[in-house]
């Protein structure tokens, strides 16, 4: 697994692949085949190779591209942020809108949303401007398209371009292992570096819309308790009409993790009874005839004398996919769809609302009242928020299975969502019965969040789907 020849190792940067929200992934191929690879460059290493299938969501996979390229500098440089502005807020720089606390009707306080605006303008900002400095590989940019020779030396040199990758991503999707490219380049990285260390990176391309609807509406929520709203609104229209966008949210993303869960138990049986003979590839299905009609070789014939070169058989070739391979994307996906500091990140915005909340009583004094609002903040944030996202992805997989009926089908989403909604309601009913019981706010606040830590740890290790 050597490179014959070394111009064929090519890299580029993030910056070139997310360039106008990720128009190469967006994009028909004959739109840019003329001048994609320009945008690449020759290197002696590639950092990260990343590996997807074209049949995949394009959007899905620009999204996550983003968050998986910025996304922690985004929320560390948004909480940043936060901080700063609530440290301001507090010591009376920065002004604010008159305010009753929600358990000290007696207390009229100045608060701004500084915390909340800063982190989240911030945040969106370095997600979308930050220019990754790390080196990748995308085959539409790192290989000739319009050159067949240059193609054809591209795809047998895949084992040495893999070889010379410290890391692979992949994207997966329902897609990915009914496709010939992306189960040969992940088997392909995995031997080339069977004696070295193997770093793989697997993410479902569902993360990325599901990460940033969750955000945006975790958003929504903290902007209307920064502003004062009641948690329960005595205006029966307002009221509905929260509860009616809350269900139809929380349906949305029963919605997508079913898809997801239907998704993953499909993808096993794929793996267990993988054969060669009955992966898909675009050339096949193009009946090897470009845009224009001209005739182009077959990428299976060319991938079939790498795995007989690479591999000793495609006998070899299918028990590695059906046992390393398989072992692998399967760990790589782990037991929850969402992972724990990708849950964190998507709810940032309830730590920077409590911050916002914190600095207010901060401003006045009341530090006995102040910080049981953060601590509250901090469980919502760390343990209420992923337990509930737990169970939200252990109810999905109990109703994976698609009804015949499109409005029955919709119908189990909403029944899903409904009980994730009583969950979340309970847990704030415990909020409450804690500052209602105990006398000292910050003992509740405490208690509260040791009771959510505690149940976290439990979902977290042992609601698993089976």
């Amino acid at each position: 697994m050597e490179i014959s020849e070394p111009e064929l190792l090519r890299a580029t940067s993030p910056r070139r692949v997310l360039r106008g929200f990720g128009r190469v992934l967006r994009l028909d191929l004959a739109l840019g085949q003329k001048h994609w690879e320009k945008w690449s460059r020759p290197t002696r290493q590639i950092g990260q190779f990343w590996s997807h299938s074209w049949q995949a969501d394009p959007w899905a996979k620009v999204l996550l591209l983003f968050l998986v390229c910025n996304g922690m500098p985004a929320i560390v440089v948004g909480t940043l942020a936060a901080l700063a502005a609530s440290f301001l807020c507090g010591f009376g720089i920065l002004p604010g809108y008159l305010h009753t606390p929600w358990n000290h009707p007696e207390l009229v306080v100045e608060q701004g949303p500084w915390s909340l605006a800063s982190g989240c303008v911030s945040s969106l900002l370095v997600l979308l401007l930050l220019r990754s400095g790390r080196s990748v590989f995308l085959d539409r940019i790192c290989i000739h398209q319009s050159d067949e020779h240059l193609k054809g030396l591209a795809i047998m040199n895949m084992g040495g371009l893999l070889k010379n990758s410290e890391s692979l991503l992949v994207m997966w999707d329902s897609t990915y292992a009914e496709r010939l490219w992306c189960v040969f380049e992940l088997a392909a990285y995995l031997k080339s570096h069977e004696d070295s260390s193997c770093k793989l990176m697997v993410r479902p391309v569902l993360l990325g819309p599901l990460t940033l609807i969750t955000f945006f509406v975790v958003t929504l929520r903290s902007c209307i308790l920064v502003a004062g709203f009641p948690v329960v609104s005595k205006d029966v229209l307002a009221g509905l009409s929260a509860v009616a966008a809350l269900l139809a949210v929380c349906a949305l993303q029963v919605q997508k993790l079913r898809g997801y869960n239907r998704s993953m138990e499909a993808l096993q049986h794929q793996l267990s009874s993988f054969s060669f003979a009955q992966t898909k590839s675009y050339c096949c299905s193009a009946n090897h005839k470009d845009d224009n009609g001209a005739p182009f070789r077959c990428d299976r014939e060319i991938l079939l004398e790498c795995i007989t070169l690479w591999f000793g058989s495609v006998e070899s070739f299918e028990q590695c996919v059906q046992s390393k391979v398989s072992a692998s994307l399967l760990s790589g996906l782990g037991s929850h769809a969402l992972p724990y500091s990708w849950i964190l990140a998507a709810s940032s915005p309830f730590l920077w609302a409590a911050a916002d909340s914190a600095a207010s009583l901060f401003r006045c004094g009341e530090w006995r009242i102040g910080l049981p609002y953060l601590l509250n903040g901090l469980a919502w944030w760390l343990a209420a928020t992923p337990a509930l996202f737990v169970v939200c992805g252990l109810v999905s997989h109990r109703l994976r299975a698609r009804a015949d009926r499109q409005c029955v089908d919709l119908l189990k989403s909403i029944v899903g969502a409904v009980f994730i909604i009583i969950l979340a309601l309970l847990a704030a009913a415990a909020q409450q019965a804690c500052f209602t019981l105990v006398d000292d706010e910050l003992h509740a606040a405490l208690a509260f969040s040791g009771g959510m830590t505690l149940l976290a740890g439990i979902t977290w290790r042992k609601c698993k789907p089976s």
